[in-house]
């Protein structure tokens, strides 16, 4: 099962979900991402992982389980002015 999994869909979840904390002003990307590496242990920054798998490739991944799963998954707008 793991040889089919696709990480960015884990990192397209969490990204999402950051995005949708700056978005609404409950954090800023330095803090969330000090919380991330504390709290899940990351050792990179989530949002440079996210440049190395690339934006459109989240927010595309973000659209399809949107589609899939309902509205939850629709991409952050600070995700989708990310893309370009």
């Amino acid at each position: 099962m793991a040889k089919k999994f696709n990480p960015i869909q884990l990192v397209a979840n969490i990204l999402n979900n950051t995005a949708w904390l700056v978005t609404n002003q409950a954090s800023d990307i330095p803090e969330i991402e000090k919380a991330l590496q504390l709290g899940m242990g990351l050792k990179k920054p989530i949002f440079e992982t996210a440049k190395e798998f690339g934006i459109s490739n989240i927010v595309n991944t973000l659209c399809e389980h949107a589609k899939k799963y309902g509205q939850f998954y629709e991409p952050d707008p600070l995700l989708a002015s990310m893309k370009n």
